[in-house]
């Protein structure tokens, strides 16, 4: 193998000085071009914002924001292709090196598999360290910042009971946001927010400006007086903590500690993450009836992972047990081993239909379909393996073959749940 690749190293050279022009002109054409034009074309683009995202749906914000926005995307810009700009010369010379890799490789007469893999690997990993670590990317949180020693992640992390948390929006960027979702992730610390483009429609509309979920169309932004009216929304969330860079005013929330900009709240009188209401009293379609109807149960042998959890609830009549967990196609439940059905409250969470006397509830998460497509993964490795071989147009054939799996599932288990 490293004979053929070496005889298709000057081919490969000839691609990479290429693509190094290539990157070089581009780059430095883009620099002259968009500050020489800047005007007719910061006017093209406020056109297009006029005419396509102002006042349209999902875009609920002023048009001086949209201005602001577009003016500030500009700027951005203009720094990033700004010959000067570290990220911009490093790329360049990430690509230089590998040229220059290339040329001495196809140059050499000796056996280069050594040289070769030891210089991939410095490259590779160069490659990651700046691109994962170094935040090269605006958009990803810097790996300092997420690790960064914190007294209120301290705090949370030793806190072991069932709870969650809620980041009060105050217009800061989200790099700059503790517990940022989905940043929340790396600590283990569950956040209401969410951060992803198959975000809930009826969870977002739920929440309703509070301003945790992001759609990838936007955010919408809160203020004090709507998370004051919503604090028995957040108790229904199981909320015990708010994280804010603001000072907050208001009986149910005690302040518990403060860290630089960022201080912590505790809910009081939070709600479990389980609870039980009569059948005479489910009300579907309202929240805030759970405050006076509701009746928190408690949960024995709580078992609680990612796809899984169980738990025994000792049910005082026949009702309902409501579980503050988003329903989603997939989820199936248990009671008392034999199979119930999951319906919802809120269109959101989980409801399961529950008798007088002790209940042991399974759920497990299995995505519908998930033996089909495993079989067909299956079917297709075997096909590439057997069949074709390891050759470009075989591996062509199973990027190809996969890919359509892994849409349709999102067609058929994923399309009508989230309300697009």
């Amino acid at each position: 193998p490293f004979k053929e690749a070496k005889d298709r190293l000057k081919k490969a050279w000839g691609l990479f000085v290429g693509l190094l022009a290539f990157l070089a002109a581009g780059a430095l054409s883009a620099s002259v071009a968009f500050r020489i034009w800047q005007t007719p074309i910061l006017n093209l683009l406020q056109g297009f914002v006029r005419k396509f995202i102002i006042g349209q749906p999902y875009h609920p914000h002023s048009s001086e924001v949209y201005m602001q926005k577009l003016h500030s995307f500009y700027e951005a810009i203009l720094k990033n292709t700004h010959p000067l700009n570290p990220w911009l010369a490093g790329t360049l010379a990430f690509f230089a090196l590998s040229c220059l890799v290339l040329f001495l490789l196809k140059s050499s007469e000796r056996n280069f598999k050594g040289i070769f893999l030891v210089l991939l690997f410095v490259l590779l990993y160069t490659d990651f360290y700046f691109y994962g670590y170094r935040n090269i990317r605006g958009d990803y949180e810097d790996f300092s910042f997420v690790h960064r020693p914190s007294k209120i992640v301290e705090i949370l992390k030793n806190d072991k009971s069932l709870f969650r948390v809620y980041n009060f929006n105050s217009g800061k960027p989200r790099e700059e946001v503790l517990l940022a979702s989905n940043s929340n992730i790396v600590k283990g610390i569950e956040n209401v927010g969410i951060y992803s483009p198959f975000a809930f429609r009826d969870y977002k509309e739920l929440l309703g400006g509070l301003g945790s979920v992001d759609d990838s169309l936007y955010v919408q932004e809160s203020g004090e007086a709507l998370l004051y009216e919503k604090i028995d929304l957040l108790r229904l969330l199981n909320v015990k903590y708010i994280i804010s860079k603001e000072n907050l005013e208001h009986p149910a929330l005690q302040e518990i500690y403060k860290e630089r900009s960022d201080i912590l709240y505790e809910i009081k009188d939070v709600w479990p993450r389980f609870l039980f209401v009569g059948k005479n009293d489910f009300e579907p379609g309202k929240a805030l009836w759970l405050a006076e109807k509701a009746r928190p149960l408690q949960a024995e042998g709580l078992l609680f992972d990612s796809g899984r959890w169980q738990a025994s609830f000792q049910i005082p009549e026949k009702g309902y047990l409501l579980v503050s967990e988003p329903q989603y196609p997939g989820w199936t439940a248990f009671d008392n081993g034999s199979p119930s059905e999951i319906s919802t409250y809120l269109n959101v969470f989980k409801r399961l239909k529950v008798g007088e006397g002790s209940h042991r509830i399974e759920m497990i998460y299995r995505p519908r379909h998930f033996g089909w497509y495993l079989a067909a993964s299956i079917f297709s490795l075997l096909i590439y393996g057997v069949v074709l071989g390891p050759s470009l147009g075989g591996a062509l054939l199973f990027l190809i073959w996969n890919f359509a799996v892994i849409i349709s599932y999102f067609a058929f288990t994923v399309y009508k749940h989230l309300g697009v």
